[in-house]
């Protein structure tokens, strides 16, 4: 396949390595292979990334080894933070991952481009049992500090990503607020992209675009959910952009390829004659109970990567996935 180039290194980087990092739309949550950009094999060019392909290949086998063992020094981020939120709400011990079940070996799909640190790998795996491509963000932030996964995301179904150009050209790392053409800076596509997803007033901006599967998927259970309670209780959901948690590589195009982190908070409060109000499952752990009789307030991690077009162009989700963190029962 002309978009992802097979590296040819020892395989086995479990995918399955956020102990419950989910997708939140059922088990079609990507695409195949073609749907991660067309780029043809490179030739030989001057390198202007500080890491080789095949050594680049070399450090995201480790890392997703390491962080698919537990290994949570492997993880950093939005990673680390889902990991830990996954371990809080757990019930049970994670099933063990059937060999068949096992990613094909990464893809490289760009390096930061310079000898300047941060430096960033952005690789893809793809699940050969679903088929499932999931873009992994790494990331290290000096000369004697190792790589580590700083995020993971499924791609959404019907999604695509734009080429990066020659891994070995290297992409431009772009900070958050850096715009250089760009429709928005990459926070603030961001923080559009989040009060977008706000319910019962989602907060549009022109521009960005809500119509991706994890956007209709929200809004659809947001729906159901107000439809279910009914007079029973109130419902809204905020989206706030996570601190310090926004990557962004540049595109062949001139575009940006963005990944951040969005807190959603859920709050039901009941109204006056409501006998209680039940916790969802996924986060009756978090909340230490399964049924409340005032309020129940839910906070889930939500990893999301934008393509940022240049110019005018419409921001788009590409890949999305969600985790719960906290619930409080009152």
């Amino acid at each position: 396949m002309s978009g992802l180039r097979r590296s040819r290194r020892r395989r086995g980087a479990a995918l399955a390595l956020l102990g419950g990092l989910v997708c939140g739309l059922g088990a079609g949550c990507g695409a195949g292979d073609a749907v991660l950009g067309v780029r043809d094999v490179p030739s030989a060019t001057v390198s202007g990334a500080p890491l080789p392909e095949p050594a680049a290949a070399d450090v995201v086998t480790r890392v997703l080894d390491e962080a698919a063992a537990g290994r949570t020094e492997a993880l950093s981020g939005t990673a680390l933070d889902l990991a830990r939120a996954a371990e809080r709400a757990r019930t049970a011990p994670p099933p063990p991952q059937p060999s068949l079940s096992r990613p094909r070996e990464p893809d490289v799909l760009a390096v930061s481009r310079g000898p300047a640190w941060p430096r960033t790998i952005l690789a893809a795996t793809t699940d050969p049992v679903g088929e499932v491509p999931t873009l992994h963000w790494l990331v290290s932030t000096g000369a004697a500090e190792p790589f580590t996964l700083a995020a993971s995301v499924p791609l959404l179904p019907g999604a695509s990503v734009p080429a990066l150009g020659p891994v070995a050209g290297g992409a431009p790392a772009l900070a958050p607020t850096e715009r250089a053409g760009l429709a928005m800076a990459p926070r603030s596509a961001l923080e559009a992209y989040a009060a977008a997803l706000q319910r019962p007033r989602p907060r549009t901006t022109p521009g960005v675009a809500t119509d991706d599967a994890f956007a209709t998927a929200l809004a659809t259970a947001f729906t159901a959910q107000q439809k279910s309670l009914g007079a029973l209780s109130t419902a809204k959901a905020e989206h706030a952009v996570g601190q310090d948690r926004t990557l962004a590589l540049g595109l062949a195009d001139g575009g940006a390829l963005v990944v951040g982190r969005l807190d959603r908070t859920d709050t039901f409060t009941a109204r006056p004659g409501a006998r209680q109000l039940r916790v969802p499952e996924s986060y009756v752990r978090l909340a230490g109970r399964a049924t409340a009789t005032r309020s129940i307030t839910l906070t889930t991690l939500q990893p999301v990567v934008l393509v940022v077009p240049l110019g005018d162009g419409t921001v788009t989700a590409v890949a999305a996935g969600e985790q719960p963190a906290a619930a409080v029962a009152r």
